[in-house]
């Protein structure tokens, strides 16, 4: 079983009660606006929305003004008062349930319901083929046996001499996940949440976003510590600077080295490195003027590079750093040329509890801005799952 953003199933959609339909209505926000954020970035092509703007602006106005009403009314019981019967009576009278235990419990309870079950969806989806998501059985780990690409070597012999020529031996790797806690710490403001032209669905989003980068942190770190390993990389699978005989040399070499063709290699790099990845020298920058051009401006970067599926490594942004400096994880100006790891095995493995306790905590603080704190732990592991050898072009850009 895999974690796809379609195959999601319907019942995670439905409700019997008031309080499960405000639910699923979140969890149908939440997908939508998971998959409209992965489109623009032009990561999503399997998604399909079911909701055009107009609908979605009008579920998301009406969820959110369900949700916090059906809060403040829980809110309400809780210390004796008369519940809002409009949401316009209720946003007049919203910093009365600002910091209303009842109110703040009710609105954590719902919203980590939305969020439980979405979180693998929705992250699956935004890494798209980067990764692979995957269940692992409440307290238990998960195996991934990855077949050797090596291959039997013949050499000369002599008839009664066949057994002295030197053993083969295959040797699968086996990569175990064992998912553990990871935990996340926002702030969101009040009057953000409350005010009418807030994106419910987006807030919920972003509730996962981070997790993205977390694991774009991981796979980032791996993949540098591959490439600077003389096992995975030995120094006749590495070239400076891009050219199309330098990408020839190092595509043709992974191939000999792994035992697989080139559609089963894949280019990866930040979208500054792929998009100067274009052919070089006589004949082949005649091509440009043959569709590549329309290609390169349509994306960015060329989907297939001399033969090879190329593939964006989508950066992230450092924890604290989107409003202030804007550094990213990912800065180095190399491009790396991998083989799947067996048919079918993405670069990555995220392995996440099923059944994990996501918890969920809003907390209110008295500030100038009226903040509410927003605390996530969820449990799984990331491994990456690479082929017998890499290799790498540097200082591309």
């Amino acid at each position: 079983m895999s974690f796809k953003m379609n195959s999601a199933p319907v019942t995670l959609f439905e409700g019997n009660d008031e309080r499960s339909k405000l639910v699923a209505c979140g969890r149908i926000l939440m997908k939508e606006a998971n998959g409209r954020a992965v489109k623009a970035f032009n990561q999503g092509g399997e998604f399909t929305g079911e909701l055009d703007t107009e609908k979605y602006a009008r579920l998301n106005q009406g969820t959110k003004e369900a949700i916090l009403l059906f809060c403040a009314k829980k809110g309400s019981a809780y210390d004796g008062r008369e519940a809002p019967e409009t949401y316009e009576e209720f946003a007049r009278r919203s910093r009365d349930y600002y910091k209303n235990q009842a109110f703040i419990h009710t609105l954590s309870g719902i919203v980590t319901d939305i969020v439980r079950p979405m979180l693998p969806y929705v992250t699956s989806n935004a890494l798209g083929r980067l990764a692979q998501m995957i269940p692992v059985p409440l307290g238990q780990t998960h195996e991934i046996v990855v077949e050797s690409n090596d291959f039997f070597v013949w050499q000369d012999s002599s008839w009664g001499a066949s057994r002295s020529v030197p053993e083969n031996t295959l040797y699968p790797a086996t990569i175990t996940l064992n998912p553990r806690p990871i935990s996340c710490e926002a702030t969101a403001k009040w009057y953000q949440l409350v005010a009418n032209d807030a994106d419910f669905g987006l807030w919920l989003n972003a509730l996962t976003a981070g997790l993205y980068n977390k694991i774009t942190a991981l796979w980032y770190g791996a993949l540098r510590a591959a490439a600077t390993n003389t096992y995975y990389t030995p120094a006749y699978l590495t070239a400076s600077g891009f050219t199309s005989a330098n990408l020839n040399t190092i595509v043709e070499a992974v191939m000999a080295a792994n035992n697989v063709d080139a559609s089963q290699l894949m280019i990866f790099g930040r979208r500054p490195v792929l998009s100067v990845m274009l052919p070089t020298g006589t004949p082949q920058d005649a091509g440009l003027t043959y569709g590549l051009g329309l290609e390169w401006m349509r994306n960015g970067f060329l989907g297939a590079i001399q033969g090879v599926p190329s593939f964006e490594m989508r950066n992230a942004m450092l924890p604290g750093q989107v409003n202030t400096t804007g550094n990213m994880i990912m800065q180095d100006t190399d491009a790396y040329i991998i083989a799947r790891a067996g048919a079918g095995y993405a670069p990555i493995y995220i392995g996440i509890e099923d059944g994990t306790p996501i918890t969920l905590e809003l907390e209110p603080h008295e500030t100038a801005d009226m903040t509410l704190n927003v605390n996530m732990t969820a449990s799984l592991d990331v491994k990456p799952v690479f082929a017998s050898k890499i290799g790498v072009i540097t200082n591309v850009i």
